[in-house]
C-alpha cells in the first residue's frame, strides 16, 4: 500500500480504491492476448501520467442510447451523421449537441490503460471524474453500422 500512496503522491493522482486492491492482490501489467505489453502502474510514462491527471472528459450529459451491444448508454464521434443515416438516432439530431466534448481533449484523459478484449477492444479504468472506478470499452472503430462506441464495459 505504501508504495501505491508513494505513486499517488509523486504523481499528484488519486487511483480508484477498487483498482489499488486489485494492484495489491494481482498485480499489474503483464502481455495480453495478441497485444503487446501493458506496462506495471510503476513504469508509466511522463506522457501517461499527465494523461491520468486530466479531467475524463464524458459526463452523463454525453452519453446516449445507441442501441449497442453491451445495451448501456455510450459516446459516439460528434461529427459522424452515420448514426443518423443507419436510423439509430432520428433526422434533425445535433450530434455536436448530445456528443460533442470541450477542445483539446482526449477520449482517454483521466484514464488507465487495463489491456484488450478478446475483440480487440481497448479496456480503460476511468480514474477520476463521474465515471471514477468504471471500466469503459473503446469500440469506436466499427463505426455507427456496427454500433461502435465508447462506454461502460458492462
Amino acid at each position: 500500500m505504501q508504495e501505491l500512496e508513494a505513486f499517488e503522491a509523486t504523481h499528484g493522482v488519486s487511483l480508484p480504491g477498487e483498482y489499488k486492491a486489485y494492484l495489491l492482490e494481482i498485480g499489474a501489467g503483464g502481455v495480453y492476448f495478441m497485444e503487446d505489453n501493458v506496462p506495471p502502474i510503476q513504469e508509466l510514462g511522463k506522457e501517461e501520467i499527465d494523461r491520468l491527471k486530466k479531467p475524463f472528459p464524458i459526463t452523463s450529459d454525453k452519453i446516449h442510447e445507441v442501441q449497442n451491444f453491451y445495451r448501456v448508454k455510450a459516446w459516439v464521434y460528434s461529427d459522424s451523421n452515420s448514426w443518423i443515416e443507419n436510423g439509430v438516432l432520428p433526422e434533425g439530431t445535433d450530434m455536436a449537441a448530445m456528443f460533442g466534448l470541450p477542445e483539446e481533449t482526449g477520449l482517454n484523459d483521466g484514464c488507465i490503460s487495463l489491456g484488450y478484449s478478446s475483440g480487440r477492444n481497448e479496456l480503460v479504468l476511468v480514474a477520476n471524474g463521474e465515471f471514477a472506478g468504471e471500466v469503459w470499452s473503446d469500440r469506436l472503430g466499427y463505426g455507427a453500422a456496427m454500433r461502435g462506441c465508447f462506454g461502460a464495459g458492462s
